[in-house]
């Protein structure tokens, strides 16, 4: 692909860098357990998140995600430090923290964000581009391997509605993608500002969203971390709903 004049790829290194992260679903003690259908997640400082989502029945997999040049794991002396970080930082997610996740935690290695920004994702009926290979995205809204599954149910919607072209199917995918991956690699980027001044008026609009989103919801929509697992909206179309929170994000770094 990258040998056609016509095809261009941009290749990106965000400052964040992610440690990987398995938690239960509940504590030992039944005393506190997370929503099974939802993603979880919370902003531990400045620079420091933790993403979760639902693995199973009982488990959480997720990232702890954060600024490549100021780890905050090596601020803490022993694991039992750390654990006390969590759970005293972390709400109820921190309380799913035990000892033994923690030392692992400390064994994993850091992971670093790339992001891949292609203009066409076809050659001919050639080459078909999907996924990561197409627009990998930061993992700040869990939606590399939703984004990627979806690239497979619009491609078989078009060999459906194309009758098995690929001579209509691949560029009509182009057409159809390049514009929702654009969308999400903005979502993904600036959906959680890395500000100080701007992490408090993100959990308010949070709060505030949802509550009149329950009591007005033809006039005020969700939040974009459950548009975009909880709804059918495009990528392009839960952009147009926050592009002003989206651009005040992006300005402010």
């Amino acid at each position: 692909m990258e040998s056609l004049s016509s095809f261009k790829c941009t290749k990106n290194a965000l400052p964040d860098v992610y440690k990987s992260v398995y938690l239960p679903l509940k504590t030992a003690d039944e005393s506190l357990c997370l929503e099974p259908d939802k993603i979880h997640s919370i902003q531990l400082s400045e620079k420091v998140r933790i993403l979760l989502v639902p693995q199973g029945e009982n488990n959480l997999h997720g990232v702890i995600i954060f600024d490549k040049d100021n780890s905050p794991f090596e601020q803490f002396k022993n694991s039992s430090e750390l654990l006390n970080f969590f759970q005293e930082n972390g709400g109820k997610i921190g309380q799913l923290f035990d000892l033994q996740e923690v030392e692992n935690l400390l064994k994993r290695p850091v992971a670093k964000v790339t992001t891949i920004e292609c203009n066409q994702f076809h050659d001919s009926n050639n080459i078909l581009i999907l996924g990561d290979a197409a627009h990998a995205v930061s993992p700040s809204l869990g939606q590399g391997c939703n984004s990627a599954l979806e690239d497979v149910m619009i491609i078989d919607e078009l060999l459906d509605k194309y009758q098995d072209n690929w001579d209509l199917v691949m560029p009509a995918f182009t057409e159809k993608r390049v514009p929702d991956a654009e969308a999400l690699q903005q979502l993904s980027n600036y959906t959680v500002p890395r500000k100080k001044s701007l992490i408090f008026e993100y959990f308010l609009r949070l709060r505030i969203s949802r509550l009149l989103n329950q009591w007005f919801p033809k006039n005020f929509y969700r939040p974009i971390f459950e548009l975009v697992t909880e709804t059918t909206l495009s990528y392009q179309e839960i952009l147009q709903l926050h592009q002003g929170w989206i651009n005040k994000v992006k300005q402010s770094q």
